[in-house]
């Protein structure tokens, strides 16, 4: 039985490897500051057809999740947080998920649609948008099938009868670090 001093050791281990696998850096108390976010990464540097070249620089907001369930429910106010901080930095922002079962860990990564279109080249789109998506074992199942699933978010803000609407992808973390010419 896992004690909380032991999953917060182990989250910031994860936190820490995953996002230095893509040359970033953590940000101090896992964003509890005005740095929020659990990690920054500046690309200066992309892969396309297995040849590496600089680029514009653009940074990468994270988030680290890790659960040792075998499912995590992302939900839009989660997305929407890491968003609102990485649209005021001009940042984009990418989800991190460790499911960690009793085998060896699975690596999920949250992007924008946008940033699908640029490192997978494929313009993924969602006509349904809810407020929870589950990710899971039977999601790595269909990853290992495709790159990437489209799935939609949606978030009714607060004061507003407005709905704020997310198109994502889900993919496999290390399809992420390969299209980015990470190590």
């Amino acid at each position: 039985m896992s004690t909380t001093r032991t999953r917060k050791r182990r989250a910031s281990r994860v936190e820490q490897n995953v996002i230095s696998s893509l040359g970033g850096r953590r940000t101090f108390n896992s964003g509890a500051g005005d740095e929020k976010g659990d990690g920054r990464v500046a690309q200066r540097y992309t892969k396309q057809d297995g040849v590496v070249t600089p680029t514009e620089l653009w940074t990468i907001r994270m988030e680290s999740k890790t659960t040792s369930a075998t499912q995590y429910r992302l939900r839009a106010a989660d997305f929407h947080d890491l968003w609102v901080a990485a649209a005021a930095a001009a940042e984009i922002p990418v989800f991190h998920i460790q499911l960690c079962t009793m085998t060896a860990p699975v690596d999920f990564a949250v992007v924008q649609s946008g940033l699908g279109d640029e490192l997978f080249g494929v313009k993924p789109r969602c006509n349904l948008y809810k407020s929870t998506y589950g990710v899971s074992l039977s999601s790595w199942a269909e990853l290992s099938q495709a790159k990437y699933i489209s799935f939609g978010l949606e978030l009714r803000l607060p004061g507003r009868s407005a709905m704020k609407q997310y198109d994502l992808v889900l993919c496999g973390f290390h399809h992420l670090r390969q299209a980015m010419g990470a190590k």
